[in-house]
């Protein structure tokens, strides 16, 4: 009888809070997202090496010296937004010095949070390390005291799995497979637009604002790029980022009859097929690449092989 899966949430020490380990079978799966793109790593339970330590939590740091920054930025911005950031021959008004004591309250107020949060930062916290052979990939998460308990079920979990790989008949995997998605490429254009904008903002010099400009540039020529491609290979986009399969597939599978020459189409077919467990499928399309791209194409066969293997573990068939 296969294992039953079990998931749970992690704190990673690179400080990306949305992450989660799983367990399907004899299969560790590591999901995370980082900024718009999720991302799942399937790793065979054999090709992990389990250890623990203690280390400084940087977020700690970080949190500490924007406590310390963050009062007086937002001060000089409010200030110079109120009154202007250029110097002033005449006195300062009523309002102004209220504006300045406000500030001050805030930096004392972010000076006592800088202090606590340091001493906090030199508090190590425990972790726990998995180690992915033989890319050398490490996943490092904090062992919270709340958590901990469940953390060391977990890993005491792989251990029995990793025996449960030793015993069987079935080979070890030689390496870990996965998916990336990215969701939309919005979040990345206003974080750079609000950074390209500061400089005008700060200096109140109009001739800076070609920075944003650069920046809406870069992402009208994305679009255009991307209107560029047949509308069916658009609305399969927008289905799979959906996490619609079967409508990408159908959408696909309309462009392949109306354009067979359209590379893309084999490609995004084939991960498509992969993703919903077609994998006979899957390796035709991407038998369809061999006679213009032959090296790509065999890589991606060994790649669905894999992927074909490794889902056989997650449903505990090769137990």
């Amino acid at each position: 009888m296969s294992p039953e899966p079990i998931y749970i949430q992690i704190s990673k020490a690179d400080n990306i809070r949305h992450a989660y380990l799983g367990l399907e079978g004899t299969v560790l799966l590591f999901g995370q997202r980082q900024g718009a793109t999720d991302s799942e790593l399937q790793i065979p339970v054999e090709l992990v090496t389990i250890s623990e330590g203690r280390r400084f939590k940087g977020s700690r740091l970080i949190a500490a010296l924007l406590s310390l920054v963050l009062p007086l930025l937002f001060g000089v911005l409010f200030h110079g937004l109120a009154f202007g950031f250029r110097s002033r021959e005449n006195a300062a008004s009523v309002a102004e010095l209220a504006i300045l004591l406000f500030v001050a309250g805030m930096f004392l107020v972010g000076l006592v949070a800088f202090l606590v949060l340091l001493i906090m930062f030199f508090v190590r916290v425990s972790t726990v390390r998995l180690t992915v052979e033989p890319s050398g990939t490490i996943i490092e998460f904090y062992k919270h005291g709340r958590q901990a308990g469940e953390i060391d079920e977990f890993v005491e979990e792989i251990r029995r799995r990793q025996a449960l790989v030793s015993e069987s008949l079935a080979g070890a995997a030689k390496r870990p497979v996965g998916f990336a998605k990215e969701y939309s490429v919005l979040p990345k254009l206003a974080a750079f637009l609000w950074i390209a904008a500061m400089p005008a903002v700060i200096t109140e010099q109009p001739a800076l604002l070609i920075l944003p400009l650069g920046v809406l540039l870069w992402f009208a020529y994305r679009q255009i790029q991307y209107r560029r491609q047949p509308w069916e290979y658009r609305q399969a986009i927008r289905s799979y980022l959906r996490g619609d399969l079967d409508d990408a597939i159908d959408a696909l599978q309309n462009l392949r009859q109306r354009l067979a020459d359209y590379v893309p189409v084999y490609f995004l077919l084939a991960e498509v097929f992969t993703r919903t467990g077609r994998f006979e499928e899957a390796l035709d399309m991407a038998s369809y690449l061999s006679g213009d791209y032959p090296d790509l194409a065999r890589q991606m066969q060994s790649d669905i092989w894999l992927f074909k293997r490794i889902h056989q573990r997650r449903q505990g068939e090769a137990l």
